[in-house]
Order: structure tokens, then C-alpha cells, then sequence
């Protein structure tokens, strides 16, 4: 009986340490602003750095008329697992390619400068709702290794049969990891839930049950909350892992 409470006494001290470890290593991360003419703007670009040598670099891209914020603490997490990361703001709010070409623009900078600190040739990109559309037209550009979709969104333009996000899956050979919520109004109906069967190397395509739209960037509030549905910690801590997941798969 000693020995039992000895050993759970044992395994609570080290849960503590580890869970006070990931806290402080996430506190250490701090953001740089760069203001970069990006697309023929002036685009402001907070950059994650980690603490010690990185092993690859992502780009977190919002959604659509939000910002760069709302994917901080995705960013942070990340960063303290060793990628440097960059969270745009996105320069056109409603031309899907434009900002495709501002991310290619941002990954080329990363692949062959040291604006950022250091260069990186292998890059994930990851996108929330407009964001996940614009990442994806981008997805296919060298050097992306990944590309992750939290509930994204897809358009269809006039005179087209096919939408920009069904075509763009189609030619893309990286792999991909698809989150999503339920069929909301907020996710145009689960839009994007057809870009799974598109993938020529599908890693994984999961649906949280329950999840709210606001449920995939982090942190939100309360506009997203009132017109998408209030958010939960469980449901947000299931994104933030799977994104850890890909950052360890393809960036390590």
C-alpha cells in the first residue's frame, strides 16, 4: 500500500513539472511585428521565434475579416515546440488569390532570406475558414511540407463549375490534415468537407463533434461567439494537438 502511494505521489510530481515546463516554455515565446510590403501593401506580420534552433517554420493565416491575433496563441504553442512561425494579416479581404500570392510571397522570403531571423526550406501552412482557401491555393508551392485546414472555407466563382479549393486539392501532392466542425452557417455548410476526397495524400481528416466555428483560432471572442456559437476548452485543446501533430510530423 506504501509503495502504491509512493508511486502515485511519484507520478502526479512529474505531471506537475512537465505540465509547469510546457507553461514556462510557452511564456518565454514572444512576438516581433514586421511591417512588409506584401502584395502591394504594407502588411503587418507577427514572428514567433523559438527558444534555441528551430526545426522547420509555419505560416498561420486568419479568416476572413479577422487578423493576425486570432491565431496567436496557435503560433505561441508552436513556437515553443521549435518552429518559427509567422501570423499575417491578410491584405485582401475578399480576393481569395491575392492572398495565396501574399503567402507565397511571405513562404519565399522565409525560403531564401533571413527577414525573419533565420531561413527555413521546409514550411506547414495552416489557415482558419477564408484562410484555410487561401493557404491551400498556396500549398503547392516549393518548400511547403504540409497543410493543415481548421473548418475552412471555399468559394465558387461566377462562370466557373468548380469552386478554387476543389480545384487547388486536386493538384496538390503534400500531404494534408483537414479539422472541421459540424455543418454550421458559419462554415458556408461544411464547404470544404469535399476537398477530402480531392487529396492525393490525405493524412488525416477529422470532424469534432459539437465544435463551434470559433472552436479552430485562437484566441477569439466575443463577435465570433454571438454569430458562431460559444467555444470549449476540450474541443480547443483537440485542434491545438492536432496542429502540434502535423508540426512533429512534417517538421521535425
Amino acid at each position: 500500500m506504501q509503495k502504491r502511494k509512493i508511486w502515485v505521489l511519484t507520478f502526479f510530481v512529474v505531471l506537475i513539472h512537465c505540465q509547469v515546463f510546457a507553461i514556462e516554455s510557452f511564456t518565454k515565446v514572444s512576438a516581433q511585428t514586421l511591417a512588409l510590403n506584401i502584395a502591394g501593401k504594407t502588411v503587418e506580420v507577427d514572428v514567433y521565434k523559438p527558444i534555441g534552433p528551430h526545426t522547420g517554420a509555419a505560416i498561420l493565416t486568419h479568416g476572413g475579416f479577422r487578423n493576425r491575433k486570432t491565431m496567436a496563441e496557435h503560433s505561441l504553442a508552436l513556437a515553443a515546440r521549435g518552429v518559427l512561425t509567422l501570423a499575417p494579416n491578410m491584405p485582401c479581404t475578399f480576393d481569395h488569390r491575392c492572398n495565396a500570392r501574399a503567402i507565397v510571397q511571405l513562404l519565399n522570403l522565409l525560403r531564401s532570406t533571413n527577414t525573419f531571423g533565420a531561413s527555413s526550406n521546409r514550411v506547414m501552412l495552416v489557415g482558419f475558414s477564408a484562410g484555410g482557401l487561401a493557404s491551400l491555393l498556396a500549398a503547392d508551392t516549393p518548400g511547403v511540407v504540409g497543410f493543415v485546414g481548421l473548418d475552412a472555407y471555399d468559394h465558387l466563382l461566377p462562370n466557373q463549375s468548380e469552386s478554387l479549393g476543389i480545384v487547388a486539392a486536386r493538384r496538390l501532392a503534400t500531404e494534408a490534415l483537414i479539422l472541421r466542425a459540424p455543418a454550421s452557417s458559419c462554415n458556408a455548410q461544411s464547404v470544404a468537407a469535399s476537398w477530402s476526397v480531392e487529396f492525393k495524400a490525405l493524412w488525416r481528416d477529422e470532424l469534432i463533434a459539437g465544435a463551434t466555428h470559433c472552436d479552430f483560432e485562437a484566441p477569439t471572442d466575443w463577435m465570433c461567439r454571438l454569430a458562431c456559437g460559444d467555444t470549449d476548452a476540450s474541443r480547443q485543446s483537440m485542434v491545438r494537438q492536432a496542429l502540434l501533430d502535423a508540426a512533429a510530423r512534417w517538421l521535425q
